[in-house]
């Protein structure tokens, strides 16, 4: 028997309920077309994993009860994203994939050549839809660890830990990716531009910030094509 799962988001979890409205209740009775049955599994963004029952279907909202849990070892690496906004199906697919490829998280960044966005940013509506996709995809692949898809941030603003490596995508690159990955699996966020590659300025900062910049290779790819390919790179590398 084919073992289903949904993945929940921060909102719908409350001590041991569990609330699910609107398009999230019309997905979940899509997984679990016979919501009583007694074998729901359901995803925390933590890494828990939840056993609940239904105990209230009403037209407009799911109430489901915590019966038991348990808490699955997180990665061994945490994976993050940082990707230029696209345009809205493009970034969509993108977000979508990475959390299939196990991303932990994806960072929007806002950039001088980012034209998908305005002055204040992506807006709600497009950040949930991410975080639906990313959502979906988990429970797709039955990962208990949530692919988290944080608010937009201005490349300008970015903040890189001091124990990260941060490797940047860039046809100014010199170091190849499989190479810069060779000192074995660690905490890493991978930067990946807009079309057209990063402003000089905007590389220039990276680069002051501890960043490498690195290449896939001589091919002229697109933002989403390069960043999912760079991605199936570090999980060869490191996972699978």
């Amino acid at each position: 028997m084919t073992r289903r799962s949904f993945a929940l988001l921060a909102d719908e979890l409350s001590d041991n309920t569990i609330v699910l409205r609107g398009k999230r209740r019309a997905h979940f009775l899509k997984v679990f077309p016979d919501a009583k049955t007694k074998n729901m599994e359901l995803l925390a963004a933590d890494g828990r994993v939840f056993a609940a029952r239904l105990v209230n279907s009403g037209r407009d909202e799911l109430i489901l009860q915590v019966v038991s849990s348990d808490v699955v070892a997180s990665p061994s690496f945490v994976l993050t994203l940082a990707a230029a906004i696209l345009k809205p199906r493009k970034m969509d697919f993108l977000v979508e994939k990475a959390a299939e490829l196990g991303v932990s998280r994806v960072l929007p960044l806002i950039t001088a050549r980012t034209m998908a966005v305005g002055k204040d940013g992506p807006g709600d509506s497009r950040l949930a839809r991410w975080r639906g996709k990313a959502a979906g995809a988990t429970a797709m692949n039955e990962r208990p660890w949530l692919t988290r898809v944080m608010e937009a941030c201005p490349i300008t603003s970015l903040v890189f830990p001091a124990a990260e490596r941060v490797l940047v995508l860039s046809a100014q690159g010199q170091l190849g990716l499989r190479r810069a990955l060779r000192g074995g699996p660690q905490d890493l966020t991978l930067v990946v531009g807009p079309e057209g590659d990063f402003a000089p300025d905007e590389l220039r900062m990276l680069k002051e910030n501890g960043a490498e910049l690195v290449r896939l290779g001589d091919e002229i790819l697109r933002a989403e094509t390069a960043s999912l390919a760079a991605l199936a790179v570090i999980n060869a590398e490191w996972r699978w």
